[in-house]
Formats: structure tokens, sequence, C-alpha cells
């Protein structure tokens, strides 16, 4: 079981189809994944502000996923999938539905 939760932590994974709640916001995403990743307080506000610069999601961080554009939800999940930073990152089409500005 230990080795289980260990390997877990070592894979971020960031499926096809985007896995978000409706009602949270991109704050509020990044928040909940990086408490299910045991980050508290100032390290998961770091976390935070960085996936957020990194993935362009400065000016949509209050949004509520439901009114993102699909470009913006496949940032989000990307996001999501490299919190914890893990060494192995699965991505399934990551850019689908991004500008192409965003996939570079």
């Amino acid at each position: 079981v230990e080795e289980a939760a260990l390997t877990r932590s070592l894979i971020g994974y960031c499926p096809q189809f985007d896995a978000l709640h409706d009602l949270l916001t991109v704050d509020e995403h990044l928040d909940l994944y990086a408490g299910l990743h045991g980050l508290s307080g100032a390290l998961a506000k770091e976390v935070q502000e960085r996936l957020i610069a990194v993935c362009g999601l400065e000016e949509h961080r209050g949004k509520e996923s439901r009114s993102l554009s699909g470009g913006n939800k496949r940032k989000l999940s990307v996001a999501i999938a490299m919190i914890g930073a893990p060494r192995l990152l699965l991505l399934d089409e990551p850019t689908a539905g991004m500008d192409v500005a965003a996939r570079r």
C-alpha cells in the first residue's frame, strides 16, 4: 500500500477530457488538488502562483471552470497534473483546443 501511494505521488496525469468541477474557479481547483497532494499554506500558494503563471491563467484565476474556453480548460487540467512536481507527467492530448500560441 505504501509503495502504491509513493508511485502515485510520482505521476501526474492529464486525461484527454477535462475532469473539472463546473462551479470551482481556477484558484479553487488548484487549492483542492494541492491539498490532495498534501501541500498547504505558503507552499501551496507558491505552487499555485507558479502554475498559473506557467500555464498563462492569470486573467482567469477567479473564473469558474464552466466559463473557461476549451483551451483554458486544457491549461487548467495540465496545471493540475503538474501539482506536486511529478517525475512522470502523462498528458493525453494536452494541446487539444488550445490556440496556436498557447501550444508553445
